[in-house]
């Protein structure tokens, strides 16, 4: 299973954090509050998960690498996690951010059938 990489959000535990300042992508910076509401009142993330699933070409602009380069994805679904620093012992072994799972955040959806 693909993920959706957004730029400058945490992702993979051994990415180092980007710098940003003062320069904020709209996407991580819309990402960041989306995560305080719910996703059934953000008619925008409705809207971003359709273009995701048509690979919309200005859509996946906005990702840091497009995770559907051939074909678009049957369904897609949003998880949601709680990030934090690594502790020591983790940044020996690379790793940058710890990463425990709050669960669901948005279910499974596909496009409807022509």
């Amino acid at each position: 299973m693909a993920r959706i990489p957004i730029p400058l959000q945490p992702g993979e535990l051994a990415r180092r954090p980007p710098w940003n300042i003062p320069h904020q992508p709209r996407l991580d910076w819309q990402m960041w509050f989306a995560a305080l509401e719910d996703p059934r009142q953000l008619r925008w993330f409705w809207r971003f998960l359709q273009r995701v699933l048509e690979n919309e070409p200005a859509v996946t602009a906005l990702l840091r690498t497009n995770p559907f380069p051939d074909k678009p994805p049957l369904y897609v679904r949003a998880q949601f996690f709680a990030y934090t620093y690594a502790d020591r012992a983790q940044k020996a072994r690379g790793l940058w951010w710890e990463r425990r799972s709050l669960g669901l955040y948005f279910p499974a959806v596909r496009l409807k059938q022509q």
